[in-house]
């Protein structure tokens, strides 16, 4: 059966509950049309996903950013497959961050720490294949994400200026505030009054009248980060 075919990752998950999660992985990494692979590979970790599994999340798709970046071809090839695994790396991050209060979501030490490689890596192919600035800004905000998690705030607070800087390069304005809103919820982590003001006024401007419904969004789920990070003492201060 090949990844084209809609039994394909069924096949994939039978192999894993029957036989071991290596074979799974192994059939895969066996499959010679690269986007046929990455959706695959895609759609495995979405199942364990949804199945609460997440080190299976995080082995499959770890197996799938290394085969991408192992792929061999020509220059023009070899971009359009380091794409495919960047697009893994930074679902891989995004599963792996505790902010987003996921019911029945447990991040392990090591899951956390697997979710900061993929948003290294996420954030160097992003720059190394020149995804513009909107793209930069997910990228940096990502990474500013998971230092959050982990009590680097310095290292945090530097991510979240430079995502803002660039949604403003980029002319998203909603994206620039919610960046800004991360960068004030920094401060508020290190008791700043003034950053806690400020992070209001943010949350209020993208849940006002007439805000899209990506903005109320942005609003929400920083509400959410903050109730989650808020009171945690940061394991380290130091910078990346």
């Amino acid at each position: 059966m090949s990844a084209g075919n809609a039994g394909y990752v069924d096949e994939l998950l039978t192999l894993a509950r029957e036989v071991d999660l290596f074979a799974a992985i192994e059939r895969l990494s066996a499959e010679p049309d690269p986007e046929a692979a990455a959706k695959a590979f895609g759609e495995l970790a979405k199942c364990f996903y949804r199945e609460k599994s997440l080190g299976r999340v995080v082995a499959v798709a770890r197996a799938g950013i290394q085969f991408f970046l192992g792929y061999a071809g020509d220059a023009e090839q070899r971009d359009v497959v380091r794409l495919l695994g960047k697009k893994l790396a930074y679902n891989l991050a995004a599963d792996t961050w505790p902010g987003w209060d996921e019911p029945g979501i447990v991040i392990t030490a090591s899951e956390l720490d697997a979710g900061l490689d993929a948003a290294r890596v996420n954030l160097r192919l992003t720059l190394e294949l020149g995804r513009g600035p909107q793209v930069e800004s997910k990228a940096h905000w990502l990474l500013g994400a998971h230092w959050l998690a982990r009590g680097e705030l310095d290292s945090a607070g530097a991510a979240f200026s430079r995502a803002a800087e660039c949604a403003r390069l980029a002319e998203k304005v909603d994206e620039e505030r919610m960046c800004a809103g991360y960068g004030a919820l920094v401060g508020t982590l290190r008791g700043d009054a003034a950053a806690r003001a400020e992070l209001e006024r943010i949350v209020q401007d993208l849940k006002a009248d007439g805000a899209s419904d990506e903005a109320k969004f942005f609003a929400e789920q920083l509400t959410t980060a903050l109730a989650v990070f808020r009171g945690r003492e940061p394991e380290r201060q130091k910078s990346a």
